[in-house]
């Protein structure tokens, strides 16, 4: 699928809010790469409030105040892997909408960037393992399982839920 881009006249980022996460938009990348004609992904174990022992997203994290999508993405990746990523190589891949807490996740991927990955923010993530895209392990949360393994779906308004249950 090409990369459609929405020209920044089009987008309304809400306001920050005042207390809680910095806004209601959150960002996740994930990280792909061929290993033996396998398709692989890279999650990251969680250690926090959210998701804690759950496998999550390469890295993730919430769209700061001016800033684009893209833009969040890549500094995410350098602040929480310590990888640079040039923004050609960065592909949209999905909109989850939580409509009854207008909250929305933005998904990118990519396969190309430069640097070594490493845990940067130890006190939000405890483990990075890669993973073939059908064999994901038990704990992985339930929209990021959907991600990885359903490419077709390109927007979903629903009630996220971090497990199947």
């Amino acid at each position: 699928m090409k990369n459609r881009w929405i020209p920044k006249s089009e987008v309304y980022i809400p306001p920050i809010k005042k207390e809680g996460f910095k806004s209601n938009i959150a960002i996740l990348l994930f990280i792909f790469r061929f290993d033996n004609s396998k398709k692989e992904v890279l999650l990251q174990k969680r250690i926090s409030s959210y998701a804690n022992n759950m496998w999550d997203a390469s890295c993730s994290g919430h769209v700061e105040e001016g800033e684009s999508f893209s833009s969040a993405a890549i500094r995410e990746a350098n602040e929480e892997l310590g990888i640079i990523i040039d923004k050609k190589n960065l592909k949209f891949r999905k909109i989850y909408q939580n409509y009854k807490k207008a909250y929305v996740n933005v998904l990118f991927e990519i396969e190309k960037y430069k640097g070594k990955i490493e845990i940067k923010e130890k006190d939000k993530c405890k483990e990075l393992r890669w993973f073939d895209i059908n064999k994901l392990p038990k704990g992985t949360i339930s929209y990021v399982k959907e991600a990885v393994m359903n490419e077709d779906i390109i927007y979903d308004d629903l009630d996220i839920k971090l497990n199947n249950q």
